[in-house]
């Protein structure tokens, strides 16, 4: 890697630092919403937010191959984790995500995954990710510049964040 190549990734993650509070309130307010809603909905989920550590977004940054894709690739600077009590509650998680967020991108996992199953044996790792972006008629006027934050939430079984 060039030097400035060097130089222009140490730049990215000391501004990350200095916008990391932005990333972890964000986080927050969008895990809130979601609580509210899946509670709302009867849905049983433990939900955790975060902002990507400065250390672990430095090791992502490194793989990529230019500035541009860092700035593309790097969606988890704030993000949502939904951890479903049952995994029969994924569609309607997928229903309140959408209503609630902007959806810019949805991966499912794997990528030809059916509804997972319990026949006295889990059926195997599924999740879906969203990359979105909170709706500013959901936010006081004060709150409005989280907008801007890509939120990455992740949905998948209590049993897979068990280990």
């Amino acid at each position: 890697m060039r030097r400035t190549d060097m130089d222009l990734i140490n730049q990215f993650i000391e501004n990350y630092k200095k916008k990391m509070n932005f990333y972890e309130t964000a986080g927050r307010m969008a895990a809130r919403q979601l609580e509210s809603a899946l509670q709302a909905a009867g849905i049983r989920a433990i939900v955790t937010s975060r902002a990507k550590a400065p250390g672990r977004l430095k090791s992502k940054v490194l793989i990529r191959n230019s500035m541009r894709e860092i700035y593309e690739d790097i969606a988890d600077l704030c993000g949502v984790r939904v951890s479903l009590y049952f995994p029969g509650d994924r569609d309607k998680a997928d229903s309140l995500i959408n209503d609630l967020f902007t959806l810019l991108e949805t991966k499912q996992f794997p990528e030809q995954s059916k509804a997972p199953s319990y026949n006295k044996r889990f059926s195997g790792y599924w999740a879906n990710h969203y990359r979105a972006h909170m709706r500013e008629e959901s936010l006081d006027r004060s709150q409005k510049k989280y907008t801007t934050a890509r939120i990455e939430i992740q949905v998948a079984s209590v049993l897979m964040h068990a280990w």
